[in-house]
């Protein structure tokens, strides 16, 4: 799945810091990883345990792929286009 899917509506549908997103499906723990670098509390299941181990890992490297630059531009995006609809 492309990051920008969970980017995008965790941006859209939550608040930083106050919100907890839900993942019934957590596979290989996108949504949590992104959910983790927008500052946002997770929850997810997985049936599989190899799915399971392998979002675990994802979710302990976050930190270490977070690329802080593409995210500023994310947010330039969302907030410039919020900005502009609350004018309109």
């Amino acid at each position: 799945m492309s990051p920008m899917i969970p980017v995008t509506l965790t941006l859209m549908l939550s608040d930083e810091n106050s919100s907890t997103i839900c993942d019934p499906f957590g596979g290989s723990q996108v949504t949590g990883k992104i959910a983790t670098l927008l500052n946002r509390r997770y929850v997810s299941a997985e049936i599989s345990k190899e799915y399971f181990n392998i979002g675990c890992q994802r979710l302990l490297n976050a930190d270490e792929e977070f690329d802080k630059d593409s995210l500023d531009v994310i947010n330039e995006m969302v907030y410039q286009n919020l900005d502009e609809s609350v004018a309109a």
